[in-house]
């Protein structure tokens, strides 16, 4: 399908200016607005995310996958994280998990994340808005960020090719607009799940003030992230619990 980008020098959210696109009209392509300076870009449940202007991808992508039912919304989310960890992988040519629900990888350390926000028309996803944020060329964060590293800090010699790797990336999310047609939801939980971050090991998390050592087992259809203790395995929604990553990031 067909691509339309669309640039602005400035926006306060490639995702918010997308919404209020959709709220205009009804495009029929694939839509990317991307931008080299987003004052007020978003991160899960109202967070915020930082990124040095002209430094890095920050990009939203419209994707109308029309038969996907809304019970369902988050195997797309989970097509969407496996594509651009996929692609953070054979750039920087180290291993990249996804840290549940949508952060990419390297390590211990953030490179990337995505919001992504359903529209939804009775019982199917009408609209989908892909927000990415990805760290290129950015060297050095504010200290409030926890864990991040970039593109540059992990080797990638293509720095300066911001716009050939944006276009390269939206090709890939376009494949997810067909595939979606398809759902597919047991390949792509299993590949979800072998490349989750934590997965089959004994992590840390805050629930309730308190701390929660669970195994980590598989994130389920529900995007609730399915843990077991000494007890019992029980799934949690996202905000109901928050990792602990180096006794530090409690995110």
């Amino acid at each position: 399908m067909k691509t339309r980008y669309i640039y602005k020098s400035t926006v306060t959210s490639t995702n918010g200016f997308a919404s209020d696109l959709l709220s205009k009209s009804n495009p029929s392509e694939i839509l990317c607005i991307y931008t080299h300076n987003q004052t007020e870009g978003k991160g899960q449940i109202g967070r915020k995310w930082h990124a040095e202007t002209g430094k890095n991808l920050t990009f939203s992508v419209v994707l109308s996958p029309s038969k996907f039912p809304v019970e369902l919304q988050f195997v797309l989310n989970k097509k969407i994280a496996l594509v651009i960890r996929k692609f953070v992988e054979t750039k920087i040519h180290r291993p990249t998990t996804i840290k549940w629900p949508n952060d990419i990888y390297v390590d211990n350390k953030k490179i990337a994340g995505i919001l992504v926000q359903n529209i939804l028309q009775g019982k199917k996803i009408k609209h989908c808005i892909v927000g990415v944020g990805m760290n290129i060329n950015q060297k050095t964060f504010p200290k409030n960020i926890p864990n991040p590293t970039s593109f540059a800090l992990e080797g990638y010699t293509g720095v300066n090719k911001l716009l050939s790797l944006l276009f390269e990336l939206v090709s890939l999310i376009a494949e997810i607009d067909v595939a979606s047609l398809e759902m597919e939801r047991t390949k792509t939980a299993e590949d979800y799940n072998e490349h989750l971050f934590g997965n089959g090991k004994t992590r840390k998390f805050i629930c309730n003030q308190e701390t929660l050592v669970g195994k980590v087992l598989e994130v389920n259809d529900k995007g609730q992230l399915c843990l077991q203790d000494k007890k019992q395995i029980k799934a949690y929604n996202f905000g109901e619990i928050r990792w602990v990553i180096d006794d530090k990031e409690k995110i």
